[in-house]
């Protein structure tokens, strides 16, 4: 076929402003245009394309992952509008990022003030030398971090008592034993790991037995009638120190131990139906009034994201952080103090082996998770980008191998870090 000169000179400013209009957009490589991978990913609409290639990009060269096993959104704070999106709505075992919900229902129910509060009262102020006359009182509060037994013990021998003329009682504010949910292996969660106080009532009355017996604190055990008490000793845990190690160091055990007394205090105040089992998807539908279109696939059974049956969405996720984010208190308490943060002497956590590049330094915060044996590395939190600009993010990455995955989640965060302020 013999095409006219002024049909050719068309086609050639045609494809002059085709390439024009394409860096204009910001688009920086022809990946994501040629890419044949990017067939099997799932349609998403971005805000910018410059950055939609770059990404599209660095998952395509992952050779050793599945881009449909993975789940990716990137949230612009700032400008208010979805920057990235990979199988959005698709759900994914989430491992600890659900702690991030964990924190917020904390906060919500309690405050970031809130203390857990236990005291050793003593019903008598009569000693004779160093002998105590009266009962000694155990008032212990649903504390997670609450310390050893010996603590106790040894505060009371400085004081210089060696024995008890009474009884010792106990007033626990929790007599049962914590259990993990029935779909968590039970050695992902051992009886030894549970806080002192979530033992149950037969094994902390024991652990204090024992500890005023080494100590060398005898109790005589004779009935002696109540009376007025006096506090001898106060000890007191502050829930955002609490939260501070559960999310920086992804602690299961005060997890699902602040999970336990949530749903305890929720059933006292909003009724019996509420229990440790469903208290999440209450929190969610009654109080976070949760209606996205994937919230049928949002499961949660636990509070520390043990179970491999826990499914979430990178949209649900990052819907979650936008709503933190709304909260200034819980905001400056997430990024000041609780999540972990790369290369932070005493804030690196769960991310102390990865992004070690100073560029990561003061610029994500964020909760990690992981499931070696099923393949799971997740990754959620916040970037403050070198532009000014705040991202709420999630990544999850399901069925992988856990160090390509990291390596992956790293880049994203990165190149999100150098994103240029757009115009």
């Amino acid at each position: 076929m013999i095409y006219s000169k002024p049909k050719t000179i068309l086609l050639l400013l045609l494809a002059s402003v085709s390439v024009l209009a394409v860096m204009a957009l910001g688009v920086y490589s022809t990946d994501c245009i040629l890419n044949k991978k990017k067939e099997s990913l799932k349609p998403h609409i971005p805000t910018d394309i410059g950055l939609a290639c770059t990404l599209d990009s660095i998952i395509n060269n992952q050779t050793a992952l599945d881009p449909e096993k993975m789940g990716i959104a990137i949230y612009d704070l700032t400008a208010d509008t979805l920057l990235y999106s990979l199988n959005n709505d698709t759900p994914y075992v989430p491992a600890s990022t659900v702690k991030i919900l964990t924190a917020m229902m904390a906060f919500h129910n309690w405050n970031t003030d809130h203390k857990f509060r236990s005291k050793l009262l003593i019903d008598s102020t009569r000693f004779i030398g160093d002998h105590l006359n009266g009962n000694l009182i155990l008032d212990l509060a649903a504390d997670p971090a609450f310390p050893e037994a010996e603590l106790f013990a040894d505060s009371i021998k400085r004081l210089g008592i060696n024995s008890i003329q009474g009884k010792l009682k106990y007033r626990l504010a929790v007599t049962d034993t914590l259990t993990a949910d029935i779909t968590t292996l039970p050695r992902d969660f051992p009886y030894y790991r549970r806080p002192l106080l979530f033992r149950g009532e037969k094994h902390v009355k024991e652990a204090f037995h024992n500890a005023f017996r080494k100590a060398g604190i005898s109790i005589e055990g004779d009935t002696i009638d109540d009376n007025p008490t006096t506090t001898l000793i106060a000890y007191q845990s502050p829930l955002r120190s609490i939260i501070a190690h559960m999310l920086t160091f992804s602690s299961n055990r005060l997890a699902e131990a602040i999970q336990y007394n949530l749903a305890r205090e929720l059933a006292q105040k909003h009724g019996s139906h509420i229990n440790k089992h469903n208290v999440n998807a209450w929190y969610i539908d009654s109080i976070l009034k949760y209606n996205g279109k994937d919230k049928e696939t949002v499961i949660i059974y636990d509070g520390s994201g043990l179970s491999p049956s826990n499914q979430l969405t990178p949209h649900f996720l990052t819907w979650l952080l936008r709503e933190a984010w709304k909260d200034k208190t819980l905001r400056d308490n997430l990024i000041h103090e609780s999540l972990a943060t790369p290369n932070h002497p005493g804030r690196r956590g769960s991310v102390r082996r990865r992004m070690h590049d100073p560029r990561f330094t003061g610029k994500v915060f964020c909760k990690t998770g992981t499931m070696p044996s099923h393949g799971i590395t997740t990754l959620c939190g916040y970037i403050h980008s070198d532009s000014g600009h705040w991202y709420a993010f999630t990544i999850l990455n399901n069925d992988s191998p856990q160090q390509d995955s990291r390596d992956l989640q790293d880049a994203i965060c990165l190149r999100v870090i150098d994103r240029p302020r757009m115009k």
